[in-house]
């Protein structure tokens, strides 16, 4: 037997509304229909003697406890990432119009239409189909129990809903109905399609603000090597025309991601999905480990788009140290106190030169660049020493992320779900923070 208990994806903001649904949900339950089982058939839907009112309270009621809790299981693992996309006003609109679709739906394809129907599976259908739009990739934790043996696994939602969904297409056209109402479900799931695609498409063309950190565009200390300039944003420094490289955007707005995702696939032989799904991850790295050639014809291409660009190198050179991980931690108003690797390092606050806070596979970071070779993270809940840097950094760059570390505001963007998508954003970031010696054009 497979059952979902899980997914692998961090939610960005409390998702309120999918709390309320559910709260509602159970509520109704235990202090209507427990006291009174009358009451969920007087409320229910019956589609043969319709009442308008039913078509909304027949989402909140249940046939008994098992139902309750399947239906609130899938509605808990994914409406909270779903919220995350459409927002609290959005997701609680949709919600309902979904269970009307889902209502409708088996009003129209019921061959008993006498028998009073409820449940919130038609609207957490819809909920399933915009949760494999919006999330196709990430993975859903599946409960394995075959007799003794216990195991969890993990399936990629497009393949674990894909399958309930053919199942419900199956069961339905086989006329299995056994007191499920198939037709709502199918029904709820295109609803959720015809909301959630169109969304997605609006989503990738609009990238959320992203400001660049305070003091990128003006960094307070000179370093020597291959780094690009923001002096002038189209520019590349290149001396090997073999050597691999990566493509920078230099502005606060990249707009038309989708445009601008088929422009670079056109130039690298990449899937357009892959790159939009880079830039709105990464929000700046265009490109990475490519060819020069491939680099200015990218280049070329976004500056007709009115956006810039910068080229650099993509070796050793230009990628950040790896942190090493701080194991102990002090500080007064002169230096920062740390163990890590088994030595004592003191470093004074003039040192460091860029500080990054992120949420990384739901775990907490902070990053501490001190030099080209020298860097530590801060791992757990480093809210503490987040705040001791928003008091004492000597002019050094610190990303959105530390403040929401040191106040525990929303992560939003800052919520990366792979590591390897924070480190294109560290190494966008800290090329830009590097970024002093003035560099020749790029191709015109």
């Amino acid at each position: 037997m497979f059952l979902p208990i899980g997914d692998e994806n961090p939610r960005e903001k409390t998702p309120y509304v999918n709390y309320a649904i559910l709260a509602a949900n159970i509520a109704v339950f235990l202090f209507i229909q427990l006291p009174s089982p009358d009451g969920a058939i007087r409320w229910a839907m019956r589609p043969a003697s319709l009442e308008p009112v039913t078509l909304f309270t027949s989402m909140f009621l249940h046939a008994g406890l098992l139902h309750l809790a399947g239906n609130m299981l899938f509605l808990w693992i994914c409406g909270d990432n779903v919220e995350d996309r459409l927002g609290h006003v959005g997701y609680a609109l949709f919600y309902l119009a979904w269970g009307l679709a889902a209502a409708f739906a088996h009003v129209f394809t019921t061959t008993r239409p006498e028998i009073p129907t409820l449940g919130a599976s038609g609207a957490i259908s819809g909920v399933l189909a915009a949760y494999v739009v919006f999330f196709p990739r990430h993975r859903i934790k599946m409960l394995l129990w075959l007799w003794i043996y216990v195991d969890t696994v993990l399936i990629p939602a497009w393949a674990w809903i894909g399958f309930w969904f053919a199942e419900q297409i199956f069961l339905s056209s086989r006329g299995m109905g056994g007191g499920v109402a198939y037709g709502a479900h199918i029904g709820g799931f295109v609803a959720g399609l015809a909301v959630a695609l169109p969304a997605r498409l609006l989503m990738a063309s609009r990238r959320p603000d992203a400001p660049l950190p305070e003091g990128v565009l003006r960094s307070s200390r000179d370093f020597e090597g291959p780094l690009l300039t923001l002096d002038d944003p189209d520019i590349a420094y290149l001396d090997d025309p073999g050597e691999r490289c990566a493509v920078l955007f230099v502005g606060d707005d990249l707009h038309a991601v989708r445009q601008v995702a088929t422009a670079v696939a056109a130039a690298t032989g990449e899937s357009p999905g892959a790159v939009a799904r880079r830039l709105e991850a990464t929000r700046g790295v265009v490109a990475r480990r490519v060819s020069r050639t491939q680099a200015e014809r990218v280049q070329r291409d976004l500056r007709r788009m009115s956006l810039p660009t910068a080229i650099v190198p993509d070796t050793d050179a230009t990628s950040p140290p790896a942190p090493v991980r701080v194991e102990g931690a002090g500080w007064d108003e002169e230096a920062l106190r740390l163990r890590a690797g088994g030595r004592e390092y003191t470093i004074p606050w003039s040192s460091p030169f860029l500080y990054v806070g992120a949420r990384v596979e739901g775990a907490y970071l902070l990053d501490v660049f001190v030099d080209r070779h020298t860097a530590f993270r801060f791992e757990g809940k480093p809210g503490a020493v987040a705040r001791a840097v928003l008091e004492n950094r000597r002019g050094a760059v610190l990303n959105e992320g530390v403040r929401v570390l040191a106040h525990w505001g929303g992560w939003g963007w800052l919520s990366f779900r792979t590591r390897a998508d924070y480190d294109d954003y560290v190494f966008w970031l800290y090329n830009l923070v590097l970024s002093r010696v003035p560099i020749h054009r790029g191709p015109a």
